[in-house]
């Protein structure tokens, strides 16, 4: 299903389901770069990474800032020659309601979000034509909104999910796949949540048909993988769930 020979951008990898699908590339034998915020925890998937056996670099980069994105995309080529896939996790998330969230709380998902999901497609776009490549965006069933003060962050998701269709539509003639996963998911994030929103937490885990929360690497990297792979080669412009049938999107 994967190649020795294949590359693979994570951004967002340092924790959580990032984390996770850098690992689950990882298992197929791809080398895999790490575009982070934080140094520690990229340095930290990038030994994990290696201990897999598979080639792997960290590039600390916020990827709200274009420059910076453009920057670490041309040094990964200059390392490793291509791209093949891109998996677009990184968000900050600033969680509350409508009426309090200030223009920096919204800023800050924006510009992380969905300005870093472009700058990161725009970069990769020329090397994943030549390679015929994929991207994995990942959003969140907070798209549907109404749970735990997440509104804006879910607005920033739902904005990512029409780029992901829009980019679908324009790109598939260059064989460019563009594809979304919702996924559900066991993170520290997700623990931070619980503490903060107890409830929303407890309405939020019995909607979930299969009674758990996704292991990030082995649920929902595996899906991050498969959809990335030839085995899916004639789905694009698609949001898929992972989140053991808890929503419909």
């Amino acid at each position: 299903m994967a190649s020795l020979e294949r590359v693979v951008v994570v951004t967002g990898g340092g924790r959580g389901v990032g984390r996770g699908v850098a690992l689950a590339f990882a298992a197929e034998g791809d080398r895999v770069a790490v575009l982070e915020f934080d140094p520690e925890t990229a340095a930290d998937t990038v030994v994990a990474l290696r201990e897999r056996g598979v080639e792997a670099l960290a590039f600390v980069c916020d990827v709200g800032d274009k420059v910076a994105v453009d920057a670490s995309i041309d040094a990964i080529v200059a390392a490793w020659g291509r791209i093949d896939v891109v998996v677009n996790n990184a968000q900050s998330v600033r969680f509350a309601n409508v009426l309090t969230t200030t223009d920096d709380d919204a800023d800050v998902m924006w510009r992380s979000g969905f300005l870093g999901t472009l700058h990161v497609m725009q970069a990769s776009h020329a090397h994943l034509v030549a390679s015929r490549g994929s991207i994995v965006n990942l959003i969140s069933g907070a798209v549907l909104g109404g749970l735990g003060e997440s509104g804006v962050y879910g607005a920033v998701k739902a904005a990512i999910r029409v780029l992901t269709r829009a980019a679908a539509t324009e790109w598939g003639p260059l064989g460019i796949r563009v594809n979304c996963i919702s996924p559900s998911a066991q993170t520290p994030a997700l623990d931070v949540w619980k503490e903060t929103y107890p409830e929303a937490y407890e309405k939020r885990a019995k909607l979930i048909p299969l009674q758990h929360f996704g292991d990030p690497e082995h649920d929902i990297g595996r899906a991050v993988v498969l959809l990335a792979s030839a085995d899916a080669h004639y789905i694009t412009g698609a949001t898929v769930t992972v989140d053991g049938g808890a929503y419909f999107l």
